[in-house]
């Protein structure tokens, strides 16, 4: 009799787990979320549509056209700035495409602050492959290896 009543309460258990997975099943299949109830067929693609736009990531390429554009923005933005760091204690420079700070150089450059002070704010590519000399002559490969530890872009 005890073995009847276990085996009865084991295929009880399995029966009420059965009926309530069924039960609970249908009820998630009767009363669809708001987002997916029936509309007309124009309206589900317009759904369908929304729900692609912003679950879907860029494609690398589009990626990568966006990263462009920043920098390009970017490179933009920072030479439009080099025209307000025009003093000495403030001093970016435009030379070869790219942008330095030479504002920590001043009291070090052996043509004298002067000379580095008059490019402040604007292109020095004159001043740095004639010298300012009437007789021009280019800076050393020291001097331009040296420049690259002011770069900003």
């Amino acid at each position: 009799m005890k073995t009847f009543l276990t085996f009865s309460i084991r295929i009880s258990i399995i029966f009420f787990v059965l009926f309530s997975s069924i039960i609970f099943f249908l009820g998630i299949n009767n009363n669809p979320s708001p987002d997916l109830q029936k509309t007309s067929p124009q309206d589900n693609n317009k759904s369908i549509d929304n729900k692609i736009e912003i679950i879907s990531t860029p494609s690398p390429s589009q990626t990568q056209t966006q990263t462009q554009t920043q920098t390009q923005t970017q490179t933009q933005d920072k030479f439009s700035e080099v025209s307000s760091h025009n003093t000495s204690s403030d001093c970016w420079v435009s030379y070869g495409g790219h942008i330095y700070d030479l504002t920590s150089y001043f009291g070090s450059h052996p043509g004298g602050d002067n000379t580095l002070s008059r490019y402040c704010g604007r292109d020095m590519t004159q001043g740095f492959e004639t010298k300012d000399k009437n007789n021009p002559q280019q800076h050393s490969q020291g001097a331009m290896n040296m420049l690259q530890q002011f770069i900003i872009q």
